[in-house]
């Protein structure tokens, strides 16, 4: 954790409360060695966040897409 800190510039206390909401949500694993503590993402934990952005994106890409075509439709009107 000490390199994660120095590598983001955030103090020990901050990486720890980071952590462990990332690890309470199942995104990682932590492993403790003695002193040492490893930190490893969670494989496919991020999936279900991937769907849903994906889900999302097409969500609002049609409705702008039909709110665009509305507008064009209105514009034709006048």
């Amino acid at each position: 954790m000490t390199e994660l800190a120095a590598e983001l510039e955030l103090s020990l206390p901050a990486i720890d409360k980071h952590l462990r909401r990332l690890e309470r949500a199942g995104i990682v694993v932590k492993t403790k060695n003695g002193r040492t503590t490893r930190v490893s993402l969670q494989p496919g934990s991020l999936m279900a966040l991937a769907i849903w952005a994906m889900r999302t994106r097409l969500m609002w890409s049609n409705t702008l897409d039909r709110f665009a075509a509305h507008l064009d439709d209105t514009e034709e009107g006048r």
